[in-house]
């Protein structure tokens, strides 16, 4: 109903538009109630991608710190993406592999454990379980992930390489090489399968297959140092002395080689089974200078000069390996050869005696200590030297020889 105005006109009561007014809002109450559960779905999703987000960049931040082997910090930004995104997968197993890098293998296999229940078809994650397994000493489970992730990923032959050593730590060499030697074909561009052929053929004795395995992996990387350096072994082992210093020289040319001890003591080596001692003499001069203090190298320097013909440098020589490692075998040969050579076999004989009680079955030895006993005039016992040699190894000309000459000898005085 209305009511009369001051002017005595009607007027419409005012509980109308109240009522109106009430409606809309109860209207626009009831709008922004439908919307309420989007606006927090809204607000869930963009908090779930600025966690995502932000657990990549803290696992960019941890690849780095890995990277530079900050260890400790790495572990932090790793756990703190994780804590932001628990099914992170990558980041899980960088974890892992920060685990194994710091030592913690039980807790790396564990890590990636994880992984691999949910992720059963990665093969990254199963081969990265099985180098945390082989770390951890899990040998037969390694060799099994290691067989699994090249199945799920035959474009890492790291994993074919990794189950031939975890192969050899369990003593199956044999089967180490048949297994390596399968692949050979389906992997003959990939210059690793070569050169762990080549190594497992070294083992073996094989040489010269040794010698072709590691020639193709050479030929593959052109420019790998070890692959050139292991050639050079394997030439040297199969008798192909002139190849593999060829090999040793080409090396200088190549870009960051620096020559190590291993490097010219091989080198020496070489030079010494082509007779050129003066070349040996001076790869081994520079070995003693490398490192004066390997025993080794003044052994080395001290068969060069003999060899040489400088008794006097080879005497001195011997006599500083020995001064740094007394039980040396090579330098007390040498020494004991090179007295007797000047006259000294009196003062030579215990020496050589010391030497043979602690290497009883050693020939060479053996041979010196005789032609110092025979100098000095003990051929009784100088025979029974020459015959033990021979007893040890029936086919030593030497022994047979120095034995026969003493008993002729022996024979002429009576």
């Amino acid at each position: 109903m209305g009511s009369l105005n001051k002017t005595g006109n009607f007027a419409p009561a005012k509980t109308g538009m109240s009522l109106r007014r009430a409606v809309c809002v109860l209207l626009l109450a009831a709008l922004a109630g439908c919307q309420s559960p989007n606006i927090q779905t809204q607000r869930k999703e963009a908090y779930g991608r600025w966690n995502t987000n932000r657990a990549k960049m803290l696992y960019g931040m941890a690849s780095e710190h890995l990277k530079n082997g900050q260890l400790d910090k790495a572990q932090i930004r790793i756990r703190e993406a994780l804590a932001l995104d628990g099914e992170f997968m990558e980041a899980r197993l960088l974890l892992g592999k920060v685990y194994i890098e710091q030592g913690f293998y039980d807790q790396a296999v564990g890590q990636i454990q994880s992984v691999v229940k949910t992720h059963p078809d990665v093969g990254e994650a199963v081969f990265l379980l099985a180098v945390a397994q082989e770390k951890n000493k899990q040998l037969d489970l390694a060799l099994e992930n290691y067989h699994k992730a090249y199945a799920l990923d035959d474009r890492n032959p790291t994993a074919v390489t990794s189950a031939a050593e975890v192969l050899v730590q369990l003593g199956r060499v044999e089967e180490a090489q048949r297994h390596v030697e399968s692949y050979l074909s389906t992997l003959k561009d990939d210059p690793t399968i070569h050169e762990i052929a080549g190594r497992l053929a070294l083992m073996a004795g094989q040489t010269h297959k040794a010698v072709e395995y590691y020639r193709r992996a050479q030929n593959l990387d052109h420019q790998n140092i070890p692959y050139r350096e292991s050639l050079a072994r394997a030439y040297f082992y199969d008798g192909q002395l002139a190849k593999a210093e060829q090999t040793l020289t080409s090396m200088l040319e190549m870009k960051g080689f620096t020559p190590s001890l291993w490097y010219h003591a091989m080198l020496g080596e070489c030079y010494l089974g082509l007779n050129r001692p003066r070349d040996a003499k001076r790869a081994f001069e520079a070995a003693t200078q490398l490192k004066p203090s390997d025993a080794d190298a003044w052994s080395n320097l001290a068969k060069a000069m003999l060899v040489y013909g400088d008794l006097e440098r080879s005497s001195l020589s011997a006599r500083q390996a020995l001064d740094l490692e007394p039980a040396h075998l090579e330098a007390t040969l040498t020494l004991g050869y090179v007295m007797v050579r000047k006259g000294q076999a009196e003062q030579a004989v215990p020496m050589l005696r010391q030497a043979v009680r602690a290497h009883p079955d050693n020939g060479m030895l053996l041979l010196v200590l005789g032609r110092a006993l025979a100098q000095s005039g003990n051929r009784v016992q100088a025979e029974e030297c020459y015959a033990q040699a021979v007893r040890l190894d029936p086919q030593n000309q030497a022994a047979r020889e120095l034995l026969a000459a003493l008993r002729s000898q022996e024979m002429q005085t009576n």
